[in-house]
C-alpha cells in the first residue's frame, strides 16, 4: 500500500514541516531515515537532497530559494529532475486548503521530459492529477481524516474507515465530527473508563479545536489506537489514527520484564540482608558493588566507609586504622588477604579480630574479575570444638582409667578369693564331719558366694578385655563359630531337651575371640531364661544386604537374627538390659551377673555394628546383631 508503493509521497504541514513520507519518497530524495523524520522542514529535504545528489554548495542555495519560491505562488507544482544516473524523476506539489502540502515523485524514466535541464532547470506548471493525491493518501497506513473549521467532515482514507469497524456506518463527507464522536462512546467498542457521553464529546470537542498530545486508546477488541491531531492555519484539524496494538505489547513487555528484574533485585536484596554470613562483592575493577549489614556488623566497618564503589585496597587499609584485627595475628590476617587478589580458585583463609573472634573467609573469583567473598563466624564453632576435644581427652583418660582399673582390680580380687575357695574346701575335706548342722550351712553359702565371685570376676575381665584388647581381624567362619558354641553347650541342650536351629551364616572379618563370646552369650542366655514345661527352641538365622557406614559409604553388612521360645521381657526393657548389672530377674530366678548382653553390645559396636532386642512376656525375645561383612580401616 502506501508503505510499498512505487510513487514516493510525503506529506508537510501549513509550515512545511513533514508529517509522513513513505521509503520510495526516501530513496529518491536519497535521504537516511534520520533525516526524513517528522518535524524535518521542506528547506532541509530539499538541502539533502542536493547534498547527497554531490551538488555544489554554491549551487545549492539558488535552487532552494528557487523551488520555495514556485511553491508560495503556485497551489500546484512540478519539477522534472535528472536522478545523476541517467533516469529522470518528476516531483508534484499539491498545496491543500488547509495549508497542508503533499509531494509525489513519479517512477524515473529515461525520457527526458520537455523544459527540464536537470533538478536546477525549469519548473512544470502542469500540477499532480487529483486522482494521483488520493490515491497516494489512500496508500498511507495510517487512518487520515479532514474536518473543517465547523467540524464538518471534508474528507477521509478506507484505513481511516477500516480502523472504526464499530461506527463505519457514521463516516461519511458532510458528517459532524460531535456525531461521530457519540456513535462512539455510544459502541462502546473504545475502553472509556466510566466517562459518560457529554465529557467524551467535551474532550474530543476540544483535542478538535486545540489538540494536544496523542492520546492512545484500547480497544475492547483488544487493539490499540494512537489518535493524534493537527490544528491547520485554517482551523481545519487533520486527525491521524494508527494501530500500535504490537508496539503496546512490545512496551507491557519490556515494562513486565523490567519489573520481574526489579523483583528479583530485591528479592536477593532481601536475601542478601537476611543471611546470617557477611557478603561482599566486587566488580572487575576491585571496587565493591554491594554487602550485607552481617558484613558490616562483622567486620565492624562504619557504614559511611561502605558505599559502592570504595577500592578493595580501602577497606583492608581501614582494617589497620581502626584496629580491627588481633595485632599479634594481624600480618597473618593481611597476608591471606593480599595473597587472595592473585589467585583465581575457590579458596578460604582466617581473619582473627581484635576482639578474639575467628572469621573464616570463603573468597570466590568471577569471571569478569570480580569476586564475591562470604564471611562466617566461627568463634561459637572452634569453642565447640575444643570443648568437645577436651571433653573427649578426658573421656578416654577416664575410660582407659577405668578399663585398667577393672582390669587390675579383676586380677587383684583373684588372689584372695583363690584364698577363700582353698580354705573352704580345705575346712570341708578335714573338719566337714566335725561341723555342726549350722557350720556346714555357713560353708556351702560361703563356696556359693565364692563362685558367684568368681563368675563375676571372669566377666568383668571378659568385658574390659573387649575394649582394651587389640582387635585381631581374619576372615571367620561364623558357622563354625556357631557349631563350636553348640559343641560346648551340649550339655544344657541335653538337659533341656532344647533345639538349636541354625541356618548357613555368612563368612564376615572380625575378632574371632569375641565372635566366639558374642554367640556364647546370646545362646547361652536363650538356654537359661526359658519357661517350665516347654522345650526351649532356638532358631539362628542370617543376611547380607547393601547398606552405608557412619560416613555414609556404601557398605555390604550382614544381620543376624537370634530367636528363642523362653520367658520373654516387656518392650519397655529393650535398651535397660544392655546396661551393666541391669538384671530384670533375681539370682534365686536365674543365675547370672549382668554383665553378658553389655558385652555383646560392645563386642558388636567394635565391629562397626549394632544390636537390638525385642521381647513380649510368654512369647520369647529376639535379638538382631548388624555389622559390616568387611571392617573398615581404622584411622590413626
Amino acid at each position: 500500500m502506501f508503505q510499498n508503493s512505487d510513487i514516493g509521497v510525503a506529506v508537510f504541514d501549513e509550515n512545511l514541516l513533514l508529517i509522513s513520507s513513505n521509503p520510495t519518497f526516501r530513496d529518491y530524495r536519497r535521504l537516511g531515515d534520520d533525516q526524513a523524520g517528522a518535524g524535518v522542514s521542506m528547506r532541509s529535504i530539499i538541502e539533502a537532497t542536493l547534498t547527497n545528489m554531490s551538488v555544489p554548495a554554491a549551487n545549492q542555495h539558488a535552487i532552494i530559494t528557487t523551488d520555495l519560491a514556485r511553491l508560495a505562488s503556485n497551489r500546484t507544482d512540478r519539477i522534472d529532475f535528472d536522478t545523476g544516473s541517467g533516469e529522470f524523476a518528476r516531483i508534484t506539489r499539491d498545496t491543500r486548503p488547509n495549508g497542508m502540502v503533499v509531494e509525489t515523485i513519479e517512477m524515473p524514466s529515461k525520457e527526458k521530459p520537455q523544459a527540464t535541464d536537470g533538478y536546477a532547470g525549469a519548473h512544470g506548471t502542469s500540477g499532480i492529477s487529483q486522482r494521483k493525491l488520493m490515491a497516494a493518501l489512500e496508500n498511507m497506513p495510517d487512518g487520515f481524516a479532514v474536518f473543517d473549521s465547523s467540524g464538518v467532515l471534508m474528507a477521509f482514507n478506507q484505513r481511516y474507515l477500516d480502523m472504526s469497524p464499530h461506527i463505519a456506518s457514521h463516516i461519511k463527507v458532510g458528517v459532524q465530527h460531535e456525531d461521530i464522536i457519540r456513535a462512539v462512546h455510544r459502541s462502546g467498542a473504545v475502553q472509556l473508563d466510566h466517562i459518560d457521553e457529554e465529557e467524551f464529546v467535551e474532550f474530543a470537542t476540544r483535542q478538535r479545536l486545540s489538540p494536544g498530545d496523542p492520546t492512545h486508546d484500547l480497544l475492547k477488541d483488544g487493539r490499540w489506537i494512537r489518535f493524534a491531531a493537527r490544528l491547520m492555519s485554517d482551523n481545519s484539524t487533520i486527525f491521524t489514527l494508527s494501530d500500535i496494538t504490537e508496539s503496546k505489547a512490545q512496551e507491557e513487555r519490556v515494562i513486565a520484564s523490567d519489573a520481574a528484574l526489579l523483583r528479583r533485585t530485591r528479592q536477593m536484596e532481601q536475601s542478601l540482608e537476611a543471611m546470617p554470613t557477611g557478603v561482599i562483592m566486587f566488580n572487575g575493577e576491585q571496587r565493591m558493588v554491594t554487602c550485607n549489614t552481617a558484613y558490616r556488623e562483622m567486620l565492624g566497618f562504619p557504614a559511611s566507609l561502605l558505599k559502592p564503589g570504595v577500592a578493595r585496597e580501602t577497606l583492608i587499609e581501614n582494617t589497620k586504622t581502626l584496629g580491627l584485627f588481633d595485632e599479634k595475628r594481624m600480618e597473618e590476617s593481611h597476608n591471606a588477604y593480599n595473597s587472595s587478589l592473585n589467585r583465581t580458585d575457590h579458596h578460604s583463609f582466617r581473619y582473627y579480630m581484635a576482639d578474639g573472634r575467628v572469621i573464616q573467609v570463603h573468597f570466590t573469583p568471577m569471571s569478569d574479575g570480580g569476586s564475591i567473598v562470604l564471611f562466617f563466624d566461627i568463634t561459637a564453632e572452634l569453642e565447640v570444638q575444643a570443648s568437645l576435644a577436651s571433653y573427649s581427652r578426658r573421656l578416654e583418660r577416664s575410660n582407659a582409667e577405668l578399663q585398667n582399673f577393672a582390669y587390675v582390680a579383676s586380677h587383684d580380687l583373684q588372689e584372695p578369693l583363690r584364698k577363700i575357695e582353698a580354705f573352704g574346701d580345705r575346712l570341708l575335706t578335714k573338719h566337714g564331719e566335725h561341723l555342726p548342722e549350722g557350720g556346714q550351712h555357713y560353708l556351702d553359702r560361703i563356696n556359693d558366694a565364692a563362685g558367684r565371685m568368681r563368675q563375676l570376676i571372669n566377666d568383668l575381665l571378659a568385658f574390659s578385655r573387649v575394649s582394651s584388647k587389640e582387635r585381631k581381624l581374619e576372615e571367620i567362619d561364623l558357622s563354625a563359630i556357631v557349631a563350636g558354641v553348640v559343641s560346648d553347650l551340649q550339655v544344657r541342650i541335653e538337659e533341656t531337651g532344647a533345639s538349636v536351629d541354625v541356618t548357613a551364616l555368612p563368612t564376615i572379618e572380625g575378632d574371632p575371640t569375641q565372635m566366639r563370646q558374642l554367640m556364647q552369650n546370646l545362646i547361652s542366655n536363650a538356654l537359661k531364661f526359658t519357661r517350665e514345661d516347654v522345650t526351649p527352641v532356638v532358631s539362628i538365622t542370617a543376611s547380607t544386604q547393601g547398606g552405608v557406614d557412619e560416613t555414609g559409604m556404601p557398605v555390604r553388612t550382614c544381620t543376624l537374627v537370634f530367636s528363642d521360645n523362653g520367658i520373654g521381657f516387656e518392650n519397655r526393657f529393650a535398651e535397660q538390659i544392655f546396661t551393666i548389672f541391669q538384671r530384670l530377674h533375681g539370682r534365686s530366678e536365674y543365675a547370672g551377673t549382668g554383665i553378658g548382653l553389655t558385652t555383646c553390645r560392645k563386642i558388636a559396636e567394635r565391629h562397626h555394628g549394632t544390636i537390638s532386642a525385642q521381647g513380649e512376656i510368654g512369647e520369647g525375645a529376639t535379638f538382631t546383631v548388624t555389622m559390616p561383612l568387611k571392617q573398615p580401616k581404622e584411622e590413626d
